[in-house]
């Protein structure tokens, strides 16, 4: 199955993210892909959001992405993971998607699902 981490660029309140810090965040988010799956790949992608106020932003976005199995443990990490990336991104959630199918992790460790 393929996973993918989209490292966000654009705060919830609409800031940009400090780019020291997201550096820091893709190095972490590439370093559990190639520990947790053997390796990964990256594209830049745009997406559009509203915020709670409903206004629009548009950002850009990292999409790290790897290919393998997803056992419990795995998804237990990788919610893990985007849950701290929330915190310190300042997100209300972080996705990822798992064979095309968009999950949403809060700093809860709230999901969607990930192994269904």
């Amino acid at each position: 199955m393929r996973i993918e981490f989209y490292l966000p660029t654009i705060q919830q309140d609409g800031a940009p993210i400090n780019p020291h810090t997201l550096q820091e965040w893709r190095v972490i988010v590439t370093g559990y892909m190639v520990r947790t799956w053997g390796g990964c790949s990256s594209h830049s992608v745009s997406g559009d959001w509203l915020d709670t106020e409903g206004r629009l932003h548009s950002e850009d976005c990292r999409v790290i992405y790897s290919f393998g199995a997803m056992t419990p443990e795995r998804a237990t990490s990788l919610r893990e993971l985007s849950a701290c990336a929330c915190v310190v991104l300042n997100q209300s959630a972080i996705m990822v998607a798992i064979d095309g199918v968009a999950d949403f992790v809060t700093k809860s460790l709230q999901s969607d699902g990930l192994t269904d």
